[in-house]
């Protein structure tokens, strides 16, 4: 399950632009930037740490700004997610390099998580 850090947000922009809008990878990059700003906003990494994520994914030529691809569309296919248990879906977020958790939210939650998490960084 760490192996999908990035995934559950990603499959749900990819999902929505239309498979073959966004590329799976760019799609996988712009749901670990995401990832790093839910986490963010729980408390679960450091700000420097989100920075270095960040930087090694434009390094990259990665896209980060996943802002555009939240919405309505994408936000109802990661409520059908594969690891989603009742109410809720298995994310895997970044902690300290090389560290992940897996934390159960709500897709309700994301909206909220993500600005929260943008506008610490």
């Amino acid at each position: 399950m760490l192996l999908n850090l990035g995934h559950t947000l990603g499959h749900g922009f990819e999902a929505a632009a239309g498979y073959g809008g966004l590329r799976h990878g760019d799609a996988v990059a712009l749901g670990i930037a995401a990832a790093c700003d839910v986490s963010l906003a729980l408390g679960s990494v450091a700000v420097e740490a989100v920075r270095r994520i960040r930087t090694l994914l434009c390094q990259l030529r990665l896209p980060i700004d996943y802002e555009a691809h939240v919405g309505e569309a994408s936000l109802a296919f990661v409520e059908r997610d594969k690891k989603r248990v009742g109410d809720r879906i298995h994310f895997v977020l970044p902690q300290r390099p090389g560290e992940t958790q897996i934390t159960k939210l709500r897709p309700s939650e994301l909206p909220g998580l993500l600005a929260r998490g943008a506008a610490t960084r």
